[in-house]
């Protein structure tokens, strides 16, 4: 397609400043102690000298990736050459690309410029991100790949002449999009605010000595508050810091799910499916369908309280992961279950995963899980009994109690069915999830026993595919080993790539 190496924009300098940065947030817990250094240096003049010398540093090394940056576009593959003191080549063929999406960070947007992101589905490493290239650009390459996919791929078809739906340009047809009251609900019901309240505490230790010195300057005396303060005052003050802290967690997550999930529009082909969403970066990533190895319904038990779930749609992952917000998922935020049924049905014939009979897990489970939680609570009683701790004895009984009916719950939902090529599982315990896998799909399929297990002819059942794993575990024997022969024989007698 392109003949020759070629060099990205001299913009693209912007990118690589602004992803050492990221990966330096990324570190930001080894890098404490320098900065909690650079902060107790009492001569501005140095401060200010340290804080130039960083930054230049910083802006020479970006100049230095830009000048060794060179990439090339085939008729199969994207070719690049990258790196400062150790030089690698990726290639990266058409046919292994998982994610392609075209990003419009904040700083590229008045400049018109686009980010193209492809990843592979080999290792981490084997992705390609080519900066500020010309829109007309990024979009011939991503036009030719997508184009070249498509030719290559045996799977292609042309375009449902039934498809529903409004047509959007492209031929793609709408789906589904979001409002900024549904990305308000999901951040209620999704805390994201969790890693960076993680990166404060730790920095707590480090500036609690200035901070303390700050607030008394103010003429504030906590500790004076404390001891002068009645039974009522001191609960009425807890209440209040728990009421606070709430809030501030609970904006930061409404915050995270704005600037994650703005301007969320899901449209869907034949063969593929587009998400456009982002506040400051705004991110279009396409998946196509017959990579998806799983339909995730994830619903917590807020979710639940508003009627709503989150629907993932996951392909292939390198590590495992329970971020929402992952390269190797397409997630659909705060979807009722009517909605999630009909976007599932884009990439599987399924029906409402609730209406389907599970084969629950043995009583067993729930006897064990409830025998570790009384062992655990009576060594409590009896150790606050034994510090002669009396009033403070009891706590452990009602702790257990709340714990024991959420095992029930958890074991009374805990089931899988089977029908035709689909497996699906349900768990949960106040929310419920189900995970649609196609068996065809399945990469590994194990059944595994304890001593105590085999005497009551009972197994878990572990079925692993390229996203996921699942395990059901405390099945009759029988019936796992029927879904394992069931699952083995699809995956065989079907001759489909999971790809």
């Amino acid at each position: 397609m392109t003949e020759g190496w070629h060099r990205l924009s001299g913009w693209s300098v912007l990118y690589f400043i602004f992803r050492f940065l990221r990966q330096l947030v990324a570190n930001i817990f080894a890098l404490i102690p320098a900065i909690y250094g650079i902060t107790r240096i009492e001569n501005v003049q140095i401060g200010i000298a340290i804080g130039v010398a960083s930054a230049f540093v910083v802006t020479l090394y970006a100049v230095m990736q830009y000048l060794y940056f060179r990439y090339q576009v085939t008729d199969d593959a994207i070719l690049v050459r990258e790196g400062v003191f150790f030089r690698k080549q990726v290639n990266l063929g058409f046919e292994r690309i998982q994610n392609l999406s075209l990003d419009r960070p904040f700083y590229f947007r008045p400049l018109s410029l686009i980010t193209l992101k492809a990843d592979g589905t080999g290792s981490t490493g084997e992705e390609v991100n080519l900066a500020a290239l010309s829109e007309p650009e990024a979009t011939r390459i991503h036009d030719h790949i997508r184009t070249a996919r498509e030719i290559a791929s045996a799977s292609v078809h042309a375009e449902d002449a039934n498809e529903t739906g409004v047509v959007t340009e492209g031929g793609e047809a709408f789906l589904i999009d979001r409002e900024l009251g549904h990305l308000v609900l999901h951040g209620l019901t999704n805390n994201r605010a969790w890693i960076a309240l993680a990166a404060i505490g730790a920095c707590f230790g480090q500036f609690a000595d200035p901070l303390r010195d700050y607030v008394a300057g103010l003429g504030i005396d906590f500790s004076a508050m404390l001891v002068d303060a009645t039974i009522t005052m001191f609960i009425v003050l807890a209440v209040s810091a728990l009421v606070l802290s709430i809030i501030i967690v609970t904006s930061l997550s409404i915050l995270g799910s704005i600037f994650a999930y703005y301007g969320y529009e899901l449209t869907g082909s034949r063969t593929r499916l587009t998400v456009q969403r982002g506040l400051l970066n705004h991110r279009t990533t396409y998946m196509k369908k017959s990579r998806v190895q799983a339909s995730h319904y994830q619903q917590d038990w807020l979710d639940r309280v508003f009627g709503r779930l989150n629907l993932v749609f996951e392909q292939v992952s390198h590590q495992a992961t329970n971020e929402l917000d992952s390269n190797s998922r397409l997630v659909v935020p705060s979807v009722t279950m009517p909605q999630a049924n009909h976007l599932t049905q884009e990439i599987v014939s399924v029906d409402d995963p609730a209406t389907y009979d599970y084969q629950g897990v043995s009583l067993r489970l729930l006897a064990r899980n409830l025998a570790i939680t009384l062992m655990v609570c009576t060594s409590l009683v009896m150790g606050l009994h034994i510090a002669d701790i009396g009033p403070l004895s009891a706590l452990p009984i009602p702790f257990s109690l709340w714990v024991g009916l959420l095992q029930y719950y958890q074991w009374k939902r805990l089931g899988i069915t089977v029908e035709g090529n689909l497996a699906i599982v349900r768990k949960g315990t106040i929310g419920i999830h189900y995970t649609v896998i196609e068996l065809h799909k399945l990469q590994f399929v194990r059944l595994s026993q304890t001593p105590f297990m085999r005497r009551s002819q009972l197994s878990s059942l572990v079925l692993t595919v390229a996203s996921r794993t699942l395990v059901v575990p405390f099945l009759a024997q029988q019936f796992a080993e029927a879904v394992r022969d069931y699952g083995l024989y699809q995956a065989e007698a079907r001759e489909r790539s999971w790809m």
